[in-house]
């Protein structure tokens, strides 16, 4: 019997608050929740995931990681119900970029 009941919330390390936030709530349908300017960090959902979002400190020196040499999170993956909702979900993304 597994002792857990699934991932509560995922945090990530961003390097923009804001524009992390856009791509979920803007292009993506989520949900924003939990926003603490003083960290800075906020939440997304899309009702099933929950992540939560760490902006970096920028006076700090920000290494780019990789997957080859670091330990942590290799990658996340969304699941889309079709190939034709991803290409809408890219061409919205790309119309809505800074």
């Amino acid at each position: 019997m597994h002792k857990t009941q699934g991932i509560n919330h995922l945090g990530l390390s961003v390097k923009n608050l804001d524009q992390t936030v856009s791509f979920f709530v803007d292009c993506l349908g989520w949900e924003e929740s939990g926003r603490d300017e003083s960290y800075p960090r906020s939440a997304v959902s899309d009702g099933t995931i929950r992540l939560t979002l760490w902006e970096v400190d920028h006076s700090l020196s920000i290494n780019k990681f990789n997957f080859r040499k670091n330990i942590g999170l290799h990658h996340f993956a969304l699941e889309v119900d079709s190939e034709q909702s991803l290409n809408e979900i890219a061409e919205s993304e790309k119309s809505t970029r800074v």
